[in-house]
């Protein structure tokens, strides 16, 4: 049943790739989607549990926010598309770690973080 449920995960993905990109930061491969362009500080989006950056899209919020400004949102290690290395407590300082060197690799500065 368990290798069914994977061998199902895995054909989806396939056929329903994720929108955005990956990026390494912190040893975490992160999944991001981003849109928008200049004007003002960039907008980074960070998602609760039980949801992934994808959710920002569907809602329109990412859209609404990239009609003023470059907006980011983020799946978080272990949501989405994002891996969750096994190797480290995930604490909130952990996270902020991987996020302060993602934001460095796609050059934002000064960003409001909404989340």
């Amino acid at each position: 049943m368990a290798l069914q449920v994977r061998a199902d995960a895995r054909r989806a993905e396939r056929e329903h790739p994720p929108l955005g990109r990956f990026l390494a930061a912190g040893g975490v491969r992160l999944h991001f989607v981003e849109a928008g362009g200049s004007g003002g500080p960039p907008v980074v989006l960070l998602h609760g549990n039980a949801v992934m950056a994808e959710d920002f899209v569907a809602s329109g919020v990412l859209g609404l926010v990239a009609e003023q400004r470059r907006v980011v949102a983020f799946d978080r290690p272990g949501y989405g598309y994002s891996e969750r290395p096994r190797d480290r407590l995930w604490t909130a300082e952990a996270q902020a770690a991987v996020f302060a060197e993602a934001f460095g690799r796609l050059g934002i500065e000064r960003p409001i973080v909404v989340g």
